[in-house]
């Protein structure tokens, strides 16, 4: 029986002494692996993982519900076939097709910042520094726009007036000034923490605070010319404008890209 036990005292002990030996062996060789592995360079890692599967992932899905958006969102002359000149108003023309091309266009060319306290945000406003009498929204040069915060975006309209301009030859013409204020939305038209109701539209002054003077003559032209209004055209130039962006695009303009949520159903 004193045998036996002193029989598997040795074999337990022989089966320790194995195990450490196997398991020192085994980390011997993954120091070795790891020798023989290249060093990363840091930079490559990095960019790695800024631009790696989750990233282009978010970049994809983004590229998809902008392309699905602004297809499905009406133009000008889909408005005008279902409404009269005379029933469309300010707020109405901000949610058309054209208009939400060029918000985002400017958006991505000023990085989503606040050109005036310079903070960035999916939900920050386009806003006119003038306008131009027979234009339409979106028909303003890209110089006259700006990305402002909605902070920002309400204090400009309560310390200042909006120029509209019209032109004669290359002489711009003071016509008249615009006041777009508004008690509850400061004039901005919108609000952000609103934006499951009514997609956010201001209910007292439904985003109308631009007069339809400024706008109504190039209504009643398009309307009159419903069938010359080629809306495919920018509809071509807004595919070509998202071709052109790329996944470091994204990251790099886009705030908080790698916890993006798609906040484009904005009016302003």
């Amino acid at each position: 029986m004193t045998a036996l036990v002193i029989i598997l005292l040795l074999f337990f002990c022989l089966m320790v002494i194995l195990i450490i030996r196997v398991s020192h062996l085994d980390e011997r060789e993954v120091v070795e692996v790891k020798k023989q592995l290249p060093l990363a360079n840091p930079t490559q890692v990095n960019k790695s993982q800024e631009l790696g599967t989750y990233i282009y992932h978010d970049f994809s899905k983004w590229t998809i519900e902008i392309n699905s958006y602004l297809d499905n969102t009406k133009s000008l002359s889909d408005l005008l076939i279902i409404s009269k000149p005379a029933d469309l108003h300010y707020g109405d023309l901000l949610s058309c097709f054209e208009w939400k091309y060029k918000r985002l266009t400017v958006l991505f060319r000023d990085n989503y910042e606040c050109n005036d306290c310079k903070k960035r945000g999916k939900s920050n406003h386009v806003h006119h520094e003038y306008y131009v009498q027979d234009k339409l929204p979106w028909e303003i040069d890209n110089e006259g726009l700006i990305t402002l915060c909605r902070t920002c975006h309400a204090l400009r309209h309560q310390k200042m007036m909006i120029p509209v301009f019209r032109f004669s030859g290359n002489n711009k013409i003071l016509v008249s000034k615009e006041n777009p204020s508004c008690s509850r939305c400061g004039g901005t038209g919108y609000f952000h923490e609103y934006k499951h109701i009514e997609n956010g539209v201001c209910f007292k002054c439904r985003g109308n605070l631009i007069s339809r003077n400024v706008f109504e003559y190039m209504l009643i032209e398009v309307y009159n010319n419903l069938n010359s209004y080629n809306d495919n055209r920018q509809r071509d130039e807004y595919r070509d404008f998202l071709k052109q962006i790329s996944s470091s695009d994204f990251l790099e303009k886009v705030p908080d890209a790698k916890d993006y949520n798609i906040e484009i159903d904005l009016p302003f």
